[in-house]
């Protein structure tokens, strides 16, 4: 980061001591190539980026599977009948409290 701030204000002091009553000339044709040719050798060699965002796409599929997971168990386990009187204790509880809770 220092290398480029220094390169930056070199490059800004001789921006300040250029002569400015002449018109800009056009830039040069090689020019503008060798910009645009860097300019893509720099998009492409930034893997960084693009396995970040291959992580991120990798995390939210499992996220989904998951809860999609959870939402399968829940309702199995809704669905089913009650064994025993513990659970049977426990549906009556939740039906009174659903009851309540609804005006």
């Amino acid at each position: 980061m220092k290398r480029f701030k220094g390169k930056l204000e070199r490059l800004f002091d001789i921006a300040l001591r250029a002569p400015t009553d002449h018109e800009a000339e056009p830039m040069p044709q090689y020019l503008k190539t060798r910009i645009l040719a860097h300019w893509r050798a720099s998009r492409v060699s930034e893997p960084v980026s693009r396995s970040l965002a291959g992580v991120f796409r990798l995390s939210l599929a499992c996220a989904t599977i998951v809860m999609l997971g959870s939402l399968a168990w829940s309702y199995d386990e809704l669905t089913h009948d009650p064994q025993n009187e513990v659970e049977i204790a426990n549906c009556e509880l939740r039906d009174e409290l659903r009851t309540e809770v609804t005006p």
